[in-house]
Order: structure tokens, then C-alpha cells, then sequence
């Protein structure tokens, strides 16, 4: 997922506080959108211009480089190198990141030179500016066939990427806010509402912030209360459609949310007002939420590390919980090097890592294909049984409800409409949501069973067909 202006201020922040005022040793370029620099101290500060993960950040991943440096590499080494960062400074808002650095040119002058990174997807960019304001060159040159809005070439002022037209969060008072907010149609969805009308807002925070007015959110007693008692089998499925509250639930549930009704009780214990970190519990996203500039080792450690757990044993907890997913011998992987499954078993054994009670698992399979579906879902299976871990799954897919858990909790609108034995209720089913899921299912089934047999059909034709010919 590419960073937000907001989550990338508080990189530009870790990041300034850590390179400003060092010494750039050497200048790399591992790959056609990176380039890595190497400070004084042993640090190296990574500026990727990829088209889908554009980031800057501070790494310990040692990278191999090209036996001939690109061209752009050799420029900055010319320009920057032994060069001094004097500031990492982001535009207000803007995912524009710009490194003021102070080299020394051929004759021994101190010069300014900006190398600015431009962290929007698909737009990203690296551009060296020099003193005069000048672009120097780039990682990617943008003529007027590209873009008749702003072109970046060498010999070209450097501009700004055009601002979109929206409101500034931070140049908007309460009044004016409520009273634009008054004026917002009732069943208008108020997350859409915020991200067209104001910038630097990302989806998951317009969400949050819906959530926080009452909109999308379900906070009901009902819905809590009955949400309480499914979750006191063994093994719970929240299933529902898109957008009906299950992740909001498990969200809730977490402690990444917070209710305005109702109560969360776990094992008889109201724990609404609970930390987040002394519930007792872990998450596995859909997304794996993994970080890439760590090791499968040093993911799995990240919350042993909070916790203030030391290094020998948060290191034989970690290798413990990687056996137990089989990824021992994956360990000093970097996880942008592993598989989708890979991953998501990377995340199982970190939540597992502090030994909750109860791991919440929002999607997890969603993003696999059925062959490493069936393996993860053997594997959260097998750590239920094991280890005696109380399993909440949310899904939308019928085949993970039946093959994972013992009680299904169908959602619809924010409310449990149906609940029951997994596979009394599939068989009997009474909600209208419920049955549109269970009717949807059978004719994809039909349909790829039909597919399969013309291909079959077909295959055998054409083996005939080649006989014939020979």
C-alpha cells in the first residue's frame, strides 16, 4: 500500500532525525527506481521512485548493485558525493520529500543541491535541482507528449506537481466544518465525502473517521451481544458481504475501534476499555501488513522487541513460531522476496509470537489462490488445535466458513441476521442474504464445472483431430 502525506510526515520525521547533519559517503543505484545512500555511521537511506511502492526510509537490507553504474547514479556521485544532508523537509500535505544537501563542486565551492523525491504512485519520481533552481536530471523524464501539464526535463525550473483542488484540513475551521458537514445529504457515505473534498486524507482514514460519527459503524447493543455469544464457541466466521461490518467488528473486537454501545466480553470479562496491547489477542490482516525492509525473523520479533522482551529470547520464540508455520529455513528473508502464502504465514507466526488467546483473522485467504488457501487454512487448523487458540474469521467466502470453523455469524447491515452450526445452517438456511450467497456459490460452481468439462471436451477433439491428421 503506498504511503499517505500524513504516514509519510511521520517517516520524513524518523528519517530527518537520523540523516540530518551526516555525511554521504557513497551513492548507489541497485535498481532503475532506487537509489541508496550511504551515510556516515554505516546507515543507508533508500529512495525508491517505483510506480507502486514509492518510499524513502532508513535500511539495514544490503542491496547488489550493477557491475557499470546507470548514468543517473554516476551524476549523483558527481554532484552529491561527500556531500552533507543539511534537512529532510516535505511539502505541507504534499507526498513530495526533498533532501537539502551541501556538496563541494570541482573548484572546492560549497553549493546547494535538492535531490527531491516525488512519492506519488505511478508519478513517482527523483529529481537532482540545483542551486539556480534548475533540474540537473531525473529518473524519469516527463516531455509535453507525456504531460502538457508540467514537463520535467533537464535545463527546466523545477515545479511543484499541480495541487489537487481540495480543501486543506488544516485551513478549515470547526464552524465552517460542521456547517459543510449539515449540509451532506443523510445516506450520503460520509468517507467518500471527506476524500473529495479534502486532501492528504487516505481512504482508511476517511473510514476511521466516518466510524467515529456513527455512519458506518455498527455499534449497537444487539449486534454486540450477539456477537459475544458466537464468539464463545470454539471457532467463530463472521460472513457477510461487502461493507456489512465484519471488519468493523473485528476491529472492535481488537481495540482498534472504538464502540459507542454495547460491551466486549471475553471469557465473562468486559474488556471495552481495554489497551489494545492487553487484550489478549492478535491480528492477521489481508494485506499481511508486513514490513518490507525487515527479515521474516525480524518481523516475527518486531512485537517481542516492544514488549521489551531480550534479544536471545525473542530470537528462539521467533525461530519457534516460524518452525510452527514452516518457514524455519525462510528465516533471514527479506519478505518482499517470499510468496503471497509465504507472507501471510509470516503473519500468522507474528501474531502468534506473544501467544494470544484468541488471533482475529480479517481475510486472510483472500488474497491466495485455492491451492495456498487450503494450506493456511490447515495451518490456522492446526494452531487451534495445538495450541489452543480461540480462532474469529471474517470472510466473504463460503468454502473458508465451512472448511475452517464450527458456528457461522451472518451479517447483514451491521446486524448478526442469522446464526448457527455451519453446516446445519448452510443446509437450512432462513436470511435472504444468506440464501443469495448459498444460490451465487452454486452457480459459480456450475459455471467453472461446465468450463471444465467443454475444456475437457475440447482437449479430447483436439487430441483426436492431431490423431487423424497424423
Amino acid at each position: 500500500m503506498p504511503l499517505d502525506a500524513i504516514c509519510l510526515s511521520a517517516v520524513v520525521r524518523e528519517t530527518a532525525a537520523q540523516a540530518e547533519n551526516t555525511r554521504i559517503e557513497k551513492i548507489q543505484q541497485p535498481a532503475r527506481d532506487q537509489v541508496v545512500l550511504l551515510l556516515r555511521g554505516g546507515r543507508r537511506l533508500l529512495l525508491c521512485a517505483g510506480a507502486t511502492q514509492p518510499r524513502l526510509h532508513l535500511t539495514e537490507q544490503l542491496r547488489d548493485n550493477p557491475s557499470q553504474p546507470p548514468m543517473f547514479c554516476m551524476l549523483l556521485r558527481k554532484h552529491l558525493a561527500g556531500g552533507r544532508i543539511l534537512s529532510v523537509v516535505q511539502e505541507p500535505l504534499e507526498r513530495v520529500v526533498t533532501l537539502h544537501i551541501q556538496a563541494a563542486d570541482e573548484l572546492g565551492e560549497q553549493r546547494p543541491w535538492r535531490l527531491i523525491l516525488e512519492a506519488m504512485p505511478r508519478h513517482a519520481n527523483l529529481i537532482l535541482v540545483d542551486h539556480q533552481g534548475r533540474i540537473t536530471d531525473c529518473l524519469r523524464r516527463v516531455d509535453f507528449e507525456m504531460s502538457q501539464q508540467r514537463q520535467v526535463l533537464p535545463g527546466l525550473f523545477y515545479h511543484l506537481p499541480p495541487r489537487q483542488e481540495k480543501r486543506s484540513p488544516l485551513e478549515i475551521g470547526r464552524e465552517e466544518f460542521l456547517e459543510l458537514l449539515s449540509a451532506l445529504p443523510e445516506d450520503a457515505p460520509l468517507d467518500g465525502w471527506l476524500l473529495d473534498t479534502f486532501t492528504a486524507l487516505p481512504p482508511l482514514l476517511a473510514r476511521e473517521l466516518a466510524t467515529k460519527r456513527g455512519i458506518t459503524i455498527i455499534t449497537n447493543s444487539v449486534f454486540l451481544c450477539n456477537f459475544v455469544r458466537a464468539c464463545s464457541s470454539l471457532d467463530v466466521v463472521l460472513l457477510g458481504g461487502s461493507g456489512c461490518g465484519k471488519s468493523t467488528a473485528l476491529r472492535s473486537l481488537a481495540g482498534l475501534e472504538d464502540i459507542q454501545a454495547g460491551r466486549i466480553l471475553v471469557g465473562g470479562q468486559d474488556v471495552t476499555g481495554v489497551p489494545v496491547n492487553k487484550r489478549d489477542m492478535a491480528m492477521v490482516f489481508q494485506a499481511y501488513s508486513l514490513f518490507p525492509h525487515m527479515t521474516a525473523l525480524q518481523n516475527v520479533e518486531f512485537g517481542l522487541e516492544i514488549r521489551g522482551v531480550d534479544r536471545a529470547e525473542r530470537r528462539r520464540q521467533a525461530m519457534e513460531k516460524l518452525e510452527l508455520v514452516g518457514l524455519a529455513d525462510q528465516a533471514k528473508k527479506y519478505t518482499q522476496q517470499m510468496s503471497g502464502g509465504q507472507q501471510q504465514r509470516v503473519a500468522i507466526a507474528r501474531a502468534l509470537a506473544n501467544n494470544p488467546s484468541i488471533m482475529l483473522c480479517d481475510e486472510a485467504t483472500s488474497a491466495l489462490d485455492s491451492t495456498t488457501t487450503a494450506q493456511i487454512l490447515d495451518l490456522l487448523r492446526r494452531i487451534n488445535r495445538e495450541l489452543n487458540v480461540t480462532l474469529v474469521v471474517i470472510t466473504h467466502s463460503l468454502s473458508v466458513a465451512r472448511n475452517i470453523c464450527d458456528r457461522v455469524a451472518m451479517i447483514d447491515g451491521g446486524r448478526i441476521v442469522e446464526m448457527g452450526d455451519t453446516e446445519a445452517l448452510f443446509a437450512d438456511p432462513h436470511s435472504d442474504i444468506l440464501k443469495t450467497l448459498i444460490a451465487d456459490a452454486k452457480v459459480t460452481n456450475h459455471r467453472h464445472t461446465h468450463e471444465t468439462a467443454d475444456g475437457a471436451k475440447n482437449g479430447a477433439a483436439d487430441d483426436s483431430a492431431q490423431k487423424e491428421v497424423k
